[in-house]
């Protein structure tokens, strides 16, 4: 791409994301209790956003943690762990979750994770063909609220390989748990 065109501004972008993705990735997998091997891991780049508005609005006196923002981190045996950074480092806010299902995830580059909420995550594991919700609302712990067999959201007859989740998600949503 032409040096200043909206393409190599795209492209800077994107390699901007994906050095921000690999470093994340690495950072979680040095956390991950042992036995544990990263399939996914997922920040909230929209309060990631938010945050280094706030940061930049406050300057450089003020010092942030980033306690605010949940790491989340999807493992291949099913289990989703959440981190939040204090004083540089991670530290697990609770227990993990286990997703319903998954034994194992044999392909966790077709896995998917992304924002339903500020509350939560929507997970795709393709072995499963299930989508799920992941969340914590009113100061509770993370649980995995519901869950979608992507037979649901598909026409007849299709398997997903891979999912896109796009939308902003919503922050209120219905919590019966059947």
């Amino acid at each position: 791409a032409e040096a200043g065109s909206q393409a190599a501004e795209m492209l800077e972008m994107l390699n901007a994301h994906v050095a921000e993705q690999l470093a994340l990735e690495d950072e979680i997998s040095e956390v991950l209790p042992a036995g544990q091997t990263l399939c996914r891991a997922y920040l909230d780049p929209v309060a990631a956003a938010e945050l280094a508005h706030e940061e930049e609005a406050a300057g450089e006196e003020e010092a942030h943690d980033h306690g605010e923002l949940v790491h989340f981190a999807l493992t291949d045996t099913g289990r989703v762990y959440f981190y939040e950074e204090h004083e540089g480092a991670l530290e697990q806010l609770q227990g993990f979750v286990t997703l319903d299902d998954v034994a194992g995830i044999e392909d966790c580059s077709r896995t998917t994770i992304a924002r339903a909420s500020d509350d939560g995550v929507l997970v795709f594991v393709p072995d499963t063909q299930t989508l799920y919700l992941v969340d914590a609302h009113d100061g509770g712990n993370y649980h995995q609220h519901s869950r979608w067999a992507a037979a649901e959201l598909m026409p007849e007859g299709s398997r997903a390989d891979l999912i896109a989740i796009l939308g902003e998600g919503e922050s209120d949503h219905d919590h019966d748990h059947e």
